[in-house]
């Protein structure tokens, strides 16, 4: 076993027990649509909390308050929530979040593909993020259907068919994190 120091967010010190059969990918960057969703929202979400501040008399101290919690909340909310890394790890594929970490064990994978932008196009947001650091949550389309969305990046992604459901995720080179997962796939049949 090999202990490695990864630096969490906000400095915090984390120690993972990692093994020799772990490997670490990194997400996409986010795509144009999502970079610019969360620049608007960001400054929107900024902008009403200031706007709000130098109006509390006509709002009220508890709407103002409400509001803002409602805010800050779906804002950090989205913010935890997105994906961070992937991670490949003896019999267990891991979508890493900063809350709520995604585990898949191998023995539910069916299959693993990379597929193109036209595979994804004309998706539905069902429930989730469409946008503000990411598209993740549930998604429909015509040609997939019903699908999980752990995205950053919707240029870069593959399809994980488990015996339940479909996974999309994005990753930084996805052709390798394809190779490399049917590497794995095979060791743990």
């Amino acid at each position: 076993m090999i202990f490695v120091e990864v630096n969490a967010p906000f400095d915090i010190k984390v120690f993972l027990n990692f093994s020799s059969n772990m490997m670490i990918y990194k997400v996409s960057s986010l795509d144009q649509l999502a970079k610019i969703v969360t620049m608007i929202i960001s400054a929107l979400f900024v902008g009403i909390f200031v706007f709000q501040w130098f109006h509390v008399e006509e709002f009220g101290l508890l709407a103002v308050v409400l509001t803002q919690f409602f805010l800050v909340a779906t804002y950090f909310f989205a913010y935890f929530l997105r994906p961070t890394e992937l991670m490949l790890h003896e019999r267990v594929f891991i979508i890493n979040r900063l809350l709520f970490p995604v585990k898949i064990d191998f023995s539910q994978i069916v299959s693993v593909r990379q597929i193109g932008r036209e595979d994804i196009s004309g998706s539905l947001r069902l429930f989730g993020v469409g946008g503000l650091f990411g598209y993740f949550g549930i998604f429909t389309n015509l040609k997939l259907g019903k699908m999980t969305w752990y995205v950053t990046n919707r240029n870069q992604v593959l399809l994980i068919q488990t015996k339940e459901k479909k996974i999309i995720i994005s990753a930084e080179d996805p052709a390798l994190l394809t190779t490399d997962f049917e590497k794995f796939l095979r060791v743990n049949e």
